[in-house]
């Protein structure tokens, strides 16, 4: 992966508007309701300290698996399994 970053502003003010516009260039709310995104046009938007959020990647190679599990899955063409006395 590509050494990067992603920028993060972030505003104490709810979102409270009837009507919110769909969520590209919108910023999720911390709490529930109706109105969950809130846009990003506010003036009062501050930076967060460069400790918040780092750079990563670092053009390392990363595992990119999904779970998985691992089972034997028998079946008995001829005659019974488990043997059966």
């Amino acid at each position: 992966m590509p050494n990067h970053d992603h920028a993060l502003r972030a505003s104490p003010e709810p979102a409270t508007a009837d009507s919110q516009p769909s969520p590209t260039a919108s910023l999720a709310r911390s709490g529930f309701g109706d109105n969950l995104y809130q846009t990003d046009t506010a003036s009062n938007r501050v930076s967060l300290s460069d400790n918040t959020i780092e750079v990563t990647g670092g053009s390392q190679s990363h595992t990119n698996l999904q779970p998985y599990l691992t089972l034997n899955y028998i079946i008995a063409l001829t005659g019974l399994y488990p043997a059966r006395e």
